[in-house]
């Protein structure tokens, strides 16, 4: 789950502190519901009826997500498939297109990706990266309330905004 964690933290971390968050996890997006219900039927009609109830789930979703959604529905993974009722299965299906998740606040500053917060752009000198409320003061990367999509857009934006600040702090020392 990492980088949609990474993306939606952001503002889980903001509006977790007003309100009560559910995130609905769809393990396959591609698949309309009716599909993995299908798709679970047939793996059940064509299979052992000894075989395992996680083995239904085998092509779609990692074993271990697989045993997690099981347990939650109060299934053992290793019950054999004929144990299963037509409620069983549907709630099966439904939990893989729409698993909800409390979504509680994120963790500390110390395990951070990436913040939020810091000087807005409105506090800047137009074009520029220096300080509108204190003259020869420059900001730079996460000093700066900004923050892009995961891919390294972060990292090139400090970078890049620390170049800038650093060529417009020499071209004042040059003017001097």
């Amino acid at each position: 789950m990492g980088i949609p964690a990474f993306q939606l933290s952001g503002d889980a971390a903001v509006l977790t502190k007003t309100q009560r968050l559910t995130a609905l996890l769809d393990f396959c997006p591609n698949l309309p519901d009716l599909a993995v219900l299908d798709y679970l039927q047939d793996r059940m009609m064509h299979g052992s009826p000894d075989e395992p109830v996680l083995h239904l789930l085998t092509g779609i979703l990692q074993e271990k997500l697989a045993r997690f959604l099981q347990n939650e529905l109060g299934m053992d993974a290793d019950t054999p498939v004929h144990r299963l009722s037509t409620q069983d299965l549907a709630s099966l299906a439904e939990t893989v297109k729409g698993y909800r998740l409390t979504v509680t606040g994120t963790k500390s500053f110390k395990d951070a990706q990436v913040t939020r917060g810091g000087v807005p752009a409105d506090e800047l000198v137009e074009g520029t990266l220096e300080s509108s409320k204190v003259p020869n003061l420059w900001f730079a990367g996460e000093l700066l309330n900004v923050d892009g999509a995961c891919g390294g857009y972060n990292l090139h934006f400090a970078w890049g905004s620390g170049i800038l600040a650093a060529k417009e702090i020499a071209q004042r020392a040059e003017n001097i």
